[in-house]
């Protein structure tokens, strides 16, 4: 029944997959890195000039194991992004299938189908198949590694030998920091555990954490580019961050039950179901601590203190576990089992009718975002009248750079119309590109009143072409800052 459930999961998110993609350029990195891969170019060698003003946009260069996955997909299909969405679909079906190993043991099989169906069918998740981004290949390896450290800290079973077994895990946590750098929260997970499961620092957990910590190192000295830059968001933390992070992220375990008609229902519903999910992570945490446990709580914490983490998209890796642990709060032994069974149906029939309300109101079209026909001549205008080594000013520099193969940067965070001409100045941006639709990007309206500002104050830059939604203007030229 698990595998028939994940092959209707997988047949539903192939059948209702989108064409486009939206405005967001983690994925246009990502693709970017992957044609290094596959073509043997320098890998963090993408176009995109980091702006030090403005670091939450990404780093300098992302993680490589995720771009890793999609080179040869790049290699055989090229820029084709239906080619990379259907990869990831699959990507979910493994997911999908180790999840159910790993909450096997604590859940009984009626309660795994019920898991399987609520997250294989989320609408979060099926929203997110569209999106080319790291957080598929993540969650896979993130509950692989907590698989296999289950294996050893709570069953004391091995695969092969210890030693075999501890390399494993410490190759795992490497490819799960390697694909996301909130991944290395599994090592001091490790650590942890040591002591409060094993009472002691065992020759396992030395060689998990050594194997790991060594993969990382050779990571560091071959591309010293990878993960760079988002230490320097931590300059932006303070308490307001901090407290918006928190109501941001505890508010994100509810969208399991989007509806679409209804955030009344959701929210109460999840309000209701957290309180639920507790009494499970209390049930399967005490009186000795899981690795899943551990490392839910260490993950969680980090994602609070980080000043750009906020939102469903840090979270997104815990949704599982958090289902889980409601599904074990459910499944109390003193409650009599024909309750516990009436509740289960409730609480599936509950999570069907929300989605079926959700996907009632979806829309299933082609995206909005960097393949409609304004941003599509947009590449093909600078792709055909710029230079390869001229610099582009854009509120989405990464974009620009996979689907023009030119140089681009962004704006300073601030919109500061000095600052941002200054930026400019020192480092040779000779093209701005401006949007003239306030539409165009999405939520990024807070850039486009910057961009707007920006433009009318120009003294000598030169219109040079312009559609419905975008402006493109030539340097080098004088700013004026005042």
């Amino acid at each position: 029944m698990r595998i028939a459930v994940i092959l209707v999961v997988v047949g539903f998110f192939l059948f209702t997959l989108r064409d486009g993609h939206g405005w967001g350029g983690d994925f246009a990195q990502y693709i970017n890195h992957a044609k290094n891969i596959s073509m043997f170019r320098h890998y963090a060698d993408t176009g995109y000039v980091y702006n030090t003003a403005n670091p939450a946009l990404g780093p300098r260069a992302y993680p490589p194991i995720f771009p890793l996955s999609l080179s040869l997909t790049y290699k055989v299909f090229g820029l084709n992004l239906t080619a990379f969405k259907i990869q990831l679909v699959f990507v979910f079906a493994v997911f999908l299938w180790v999840t159910a190993r790993l909450f096997s043991s604590s859940l009984s099989e009626s309660y795994i189908l019920v898991y399987l169906i609520v997250m294989g069918f989320c609408p979060i998740f099926w929203a997110e198949k569209d999106t080319i981004a790291s957080e598929h290949l993540f969650i896979l390896l993130w509950y692989l590694t907590i698989l296999v450290a289950d294996q050893w800290y709570r069953h004391g079973k091995v695969f092969h030998s210890e030693w075999v077994h501890a390399f494993g895990l410490g190759l795992l946590i490497y490819l799960t920091y390697g694909t996301r750098t909130v991944g290395i929260v599994l090592l001091p997970s490790v650590v942890l555990c040591e002591f409060f499961v094993s009472r002691r620092l065992t020759r396992f957990g030395v060689c998990a954490i050594g194997m790991a910590s060594g993969l990382i190192l050779l990571e560091k000295i071959i591309l010293p580019a990878s993960g760079a830059g988002y230490l320097e968001q931590l300059s932006r933390l303070d308490c307001h961050r901090i407290a918006a992070n928190i109501h941001a992220d505890v508010v994100s375990f509810s969208t399991i039950w989007e509806n679409g008609y209804s955030e009344g229902v959701r929210k109460t519903a999840g309000a209701i179901l957290s309180l639920v999910g507790i009494i499970g992570f209390c049930r399967g945490n005490l009186p000795r601590p899981s690795f899943l446990g551990v490392s839910m709580v260490l993950y969680l914490g980090l994602v609070v203190l980080w000043p750009s983490a906020a939102w469903l998209r840090m979270v997104l890796p815990l949704l599982p576990a958090y289902l889980f642990y409601v599904l074990l709060g459910m499944d109390l032994p003193t409650i009599p089992a024909k309750v516990r069974r009436c509740v289960l149906a409730c609480f599936c029939l509950f999570s069907i009718a929300s989605y079926v309300g959700w996907y009632s109101q979806a829309d299933y079209g082609a995206i909005d975002g960097v393949e409609t026909r304004s941003a599509v001549e947009l590449f093909q205008f600078v792709r055909e009248n710029t230079q390869d080594d001229e610099l582009c000013l854009f509120f989405k520099p990464r974009v620009l750079c996979l689907y023009t193969g030119r140089r681009a940067t962004v704006y300073p965070s601030n919109f500061n119309n000095r600052d941002t001409w200054e930026y400019a100045k020192s480092t040779g941006v000779s093209v701005v590109i401006v949007r003239c639709n306030p539409e165009t990007g999405g939520r990024w309206n807070s850039i486009y009143r910057g961009e707007v500002e920006m433009a009318g104050r120009t003294t000598e830059l030169v219109e040079i072409w312009r559609n419905d939604d975008f402006r493109v203007f030539r340097g080098p030229c004088t700013f004026d800052t005042h």
